[in-house]
């Protein structure tokens, strides 16, 4: 299965940038992760993401700017940890989620990480 969706994500603490930008990679979304405004700019501009996640951190002023920057070509909303993943399926629908045990596509992305496939799965949820 191939890369997902490019996703810029804005933040200002490094250690949730990190959190999020790796939580991305590892559902296969192609995340870039930005600290400032200058690059949050340039790194749109570079890299045309489909979707912008603004993390809790940046200032009314910054997400002002991004909406006016990136609103007219891209979804933009904020992030938040524990949605981050729902959030970009709805703005992807046609994205499956994937089970990394057994290499396949999950249909239901309510259904969870494991695909339930006791047949091909060694991870099967209970």
């Amino acid at each position: 299965m191939g890369q997902k969706a490019k996703v810029l994500v804005v933040g200002r603490r490094a250690d949730m940038l990190l959190r999020i930008t790796k939580l991305l990679r590892s559902h296969r979304y192609d995340a870039i992760g930005t600290m400032t405004n200058e690059e949050a700019l340039q790194k749109f501009k570079d890299e045309n993401p489909q979707a912008v996640k603004i993390g809790g951190g940046v200032d009314g002023d910054s997400r002002a700017l991004f909406h006016q920057q990136f609103s007219a070509t891209t979804t933009v909303n904020d992030a938040h940890p524990q949605t981050v993943l729902a959030d970009l399926n709805v703005v992807f629908p046609e994205e499956d989620c994937y089970c990394f045990s057994c290499d396949s596509s999950i249909l239901d992305p309510i259904a969870g990480r494991f695909c339930g496939n006791a047949a091909n799965c060694h991870n099967t949820q209970d």
